[in-house]
């Protein structure tokens, strides 16, 4: 469990620091992008950052509002459309971070959690899609990810 916590924070500040030089000193923003989920039934968007990358086969989407929360998801294998399903034995990933603490960390991945990341539309220049899911953290605790929705552009 620690060695996809350790891989899914590598992932977001890949998806970070991978977006374009820019020398000017404004703020990022949303990317042209959104990202838009419940969890535990509160409204979250991204705000901040959202951003998606396919590269070696995976697709990684990311958004982040204005404090620290955060949803990552990954796709292993990424085929375009589809459903691609989270939970035992599913290499995909989702997590959501609501904080700053180890245990703010919910993750579904092929060990702990379930869930669904549905793609709808693919270009070579666009992501769209859904995704729910119910992820856990290393304390044993659950968050409950519904109605999510991405549409991102997607980063060269």
């Amino acid at each position: 469990m620690r060695n996809i916590t350790i891989v899914a924070v590598a992932l977001f500040s890949f998806l970070i620091t991978s977006c374009s030089k820019d020398d000017s000193s404004t703020a990022p923003t949303a990317s042209g992008g959104s990202m838009t989920a419940s969890i535990d039934g509160s409204s979250w968007s991204s705000s901040l950052i959202t951003q998606a990358t396919v590269q070696g086969g995976v697709l990684a989407v990311a958004g982040q509002d204005g404090s620290v929360r955060q949803i990552q998801l990954r796709v292993i294998n990424f085929a375009g459309q589809g459903t691609y399903s989270l939970g035992s034995g599913n290499m995909h990933l989702a997590t959501v971070v609501t904080g700053t603490t180890a245990n703010d960390m919910y993750t579904a991945n092929m060990v702990a959690g379930t869930g669904s990341i549905i793609v709808t539309e693919s270009t070579s220049s666009r992501i769209k899609g859904t995704f729910t899911f119910t992820a856990r953290n290393t304390a044993g605790g659950t968050k409950s990810v519904t109605n999510g929705n991405f549409d991102v552009p997607i980063s060269q």
